[in-house]
């Protein structure tokens, strides 16, 4: 959803709240918080100039996040640790 732009509203636990700046590139919600949430929902749509900046900013975020030059080289990262750590298990 950031990624293509969309207002988004997510709920506070695990590790979304790493994932989101909220009120920057998303709206965050207490876990449970049926009330909050709807409050949340509301101000996306009552209010144009949140959903925009919203929008803007996740995007962003997002795009940043996800380019191939900074996640090819972590991926591959990942893997040489994971094939050397199943090495030194194997001996």
């Amino acid at each position: 959803a950031m990624l293509i732009g969309t207002p988004s509203i997510a709920s506070l636990c695990g590790g979304i709240p790493s994932m989101i700046d909220d009120g920057e590139t998303a709206l965050g919600f207490p876990a449970g918080d049926a009330a909050y949430l709807a409050h949340c929902i509301r101000r996306i749509f009552t209010d144009d100039t949140l959903a925009q900046h919203l929008s803007v900013n996740a995007r962003a975020v997002a795009l940043d996040r996800h380019r191939p030059e900074k996640l090819v080289p972590r991926q591959l990262e990942i893997y040489r640790q994971v094939i050397e750590d199943a090495r030194v298990n194997s001996e």
